[in-house]
């Protein structure tokens, strides 16, 4: 399989939130979401561009 098909089964993957995508050093991983995670902490850990965070955080409190 391409790099390119893999990357995009991944985003696929990690846009409902079946993986968590991460950046860091210019790399993006995708890992397992957490089994047992709270609704409101698995919200905050997505560091996609388009979120925003801020706005996210302020809506819970």
């Amino acid at each position: 399989m391409r790099l390119s098909q893999a990357r995009k089964i991944l985003e696929c993957l990690a846009s409902p939130a079946i993986l968590v995508d991460m950046e860091c050093n210019d790399q993006t991983y995708y890992v397992l979401t957490p089994p047992i995670a709270g609704f409101f902490e698995f919200s905050m850990m997505r560091v996609k561009r388009a979120l925003d965070q801020k706005v996210l955080s302020e809506g819970y409190s």
